[in-house]
């Protein structure tokens, strides 16, 4: 049942960031030209790094304490989602260049 409802704050928080933080960047565009150097907030699409390592966890852990840390995690990034933060978004000609 916490399970549920953690899935289901997750998802909440989820779209919030999208509809919240989405309707910043076009206010941010309309006085700006280009594109953000930063996020603001935790992005949605980073759970597809988050996720993979804690399940590394599954097999290292008992699973009721998986299921415990998987748990805290969620509510953790469900959290960051709607925090306001910076977190710099990625650079791929340095990256790619190593420049």
């Amino acid at each position: 049942m916490a399970g549920l409802l953690i899935m289901c704050l997750y998802c909440m928080c989820a779209v919030c960031r999208l509809a919240f933080f989405n309707l910043l960047e076009v206010k941010r565009q309309q006085v700006e030209s280009g594109s953000g150097k930063f996020y603001r907030g935790l992005p949605v699409t980073s759970i597809s790094i988050i996720l993979p390592i804690v399940y590394i966890f599954k097999f290292i852990l008992a699973s009721h304490i998986f299921v415990i840390v998987l748990h805290i995690v969620m509510l953790l990034v469900a959290g960051l989602f709607v925090y306001d933060f910076s977190v710099p978004k990625p650079d791929w000609k340095k990256i790619i260049t190593g420049k």
